[in-house]
């Protein structure tokens, strides 16, 4: 009896470490290719390993930010840049701005992963998104 147990242990541990987990990795960059200087400032940013809060970045021209996000499951990549975020502003050179909110219907809004080059390789996900000189052309003065 003692053997049988024993057997049922060994064979139940055999298949537990044979069952894969599965994570999906979600890469977003935001790449600043305008000429000029730029800020984002996000409204309750949910970053990866951070509370939610208002979370500021300076991106000279030819930079660049990266961070990434790590979903139990295959294929589950996470699709809300910037977490809960509602809105960001777009602060080009402390002077023009352009707001993207969650909900509004801008072709190019940050907030929305559509408006995202995207790549999948595996079980990664990569999304870029470019700050351009035609969005400070867009861009509004700060009043």
């Amino acid at each position: 009896m003692k053997k049988f147990i024993l057997l049922i242990v060994v064979v139940g541990s055999l298949i537990s470490s044979c069952i894969r987990e599965f994570e999906t990795r979600t890469d977003f960059t935001i790449k600043n290719v305008s000429t000029h200087n730029v800020k984002l400032i996000v409204f309750d940013a949910g970053m990866p390993n951070q509370n939610i809060k208002d979370t500021s970045f300076l991106l000279p021209p030819n930079s660049e930010i990266i961070y990434y996000y790590i979903l139990d499951g295959e294929d589950a990549p996470y699709n809300s840049p910037f977490g809960p975020a509602d809105s960001i502003y777009i602060v080009f050179d402390d002077n023009l701005r352009i707001i993207y909110r969650r909900d509004d219907l801008n072709p190019r809004n940050i907030l929305d992963i559509n408006s995202y080059d995207s790549e999948q390789v595996d079980s990664w996900y990569k999304y870029q998104y470019f700050i351009t000189d035609e969005d400070y052309e867009n861009a509004e003065n700060i009043e």
